[in-house]
């Protein structure tokens, strides 16, 4: 039988892994309102759009942005720098009318700022042990103010994009190389399976004695359900691993059950072998 070379049976028959992708909300940082007096100051440069973190900081690029951190009287507004750094000098335009403290949280320093008033404007320059020089312009409003923000690197970043795309390649040829001389006749499709829509598979299929069950983008190893045999109804415990986005089981089965959570929170997708009946659901 003439067989397929691998990476033209999976472009064509698997139409395999799309490549991750790295998504973060960006949002605006309100500004100061033009100056209603009519006097002649120094603008305030419109901030870059920044990511915000789970936790809600408000994270800028190091050497990409030149933030406006907008505080208010009464309340701490904190200044997150880069990891693993230590803040060698501190300078502020106005150390009057501005209070500043620098700080140590766990391995990133930061700089807690507090105006004592309203309708200020100034700037703030941080040195630190890696070099790095960060300036900020500070704004002080009656009652809008950002609490938190920080600095990310954005060379850092791009590293942690391009080793993921590499481990999703490696994943993804792991998946071929388990498929050694494999022609497309080989590949069985017969499989159709039922349950919640969020947990179902991509596609199965089967071949050389595995079962191959491709699973959505967002499933991950931490949420990722644990695979079951039926046999005679009764679920078993199978041999199988996750490589490149695949369930690989290493038996054929009539039924499968692929098991997300306990309890009355538990999910249950039934995969079955051969042709949806016509009137399943």
């Amino acid at each position: 039988m003439n067989t397929v070379p691998m990476p033209a049976l999976i472009a064509a028959a698997l139409m395999c892994l799309a490549a991750p992708a790295l998504a973060q909300s960006a949002i605006p940082v309100p500004v100061r309102a033009p100056n209603a007096s009519g006097r002649t100051t120094p603008a305030v440069p419109r901030p870059p759009a920044a990511l915000t973190g789970a936790d809600g900081e408000i994270r800028y690029a190091y050497g990409e942005s030149h933030p406006v951190v907008r505080c208010a009287p009464l309340h701490l507004c904190v200044i997150a720098l880069l990891r693993h750094e230590k803040i060698v000098n501190l300078s502020l335009g106005d150390s009057v009318r501005w209070l500043a403290q620098p700080a140590q949280a766990g391995d990133r320093p930061i700089v807690v700022l507090k105006p004592t008033t309203a309708g200020l404007r100034t700037n703030l320059v941080v040195t630190t042990s890696d070099g790095h020089l960060y300036y900020m312009d500070l704004v002080s409003g009656a009652t809008r103010f950002v609490p938190e923000i920080g600095f990310y690197d954005p060379r850092a970043l791009m590293q942690t994009v391009h080793h993921a795309r590499a481990l999703k390649a490696a994943q993804a040829q792991s998946v071929v190389a388990s498929l050694p001389g494999v022609s497309l006749a080989d590949l069985d499709f017969a499989y159709w399976w039922k349950g919640p829509r969020a947990e179902r598979p991509v596609r199965v299929f089967s071949a050389q004695g595995k079962v191959y069950i491709q699973m959505p983008a967002d499933i991950r190893y931490g949420n990722a359900p644990a695979v079951f045999v039926v046999d005679h109804g009764a679920e078993q415990l199978v041999n199988y691993r996750m490589a490149g986005g695949y369930f690989v089981v290493d038996q054929l089965f009539q039924e499968a059950r692929l098991v997300l959570g306990v309890g009355a929170h538990q999910r249950v997708v039934t995969i079955h072998a051969g042709h949806r009946p016509r009137f399943s659901w």
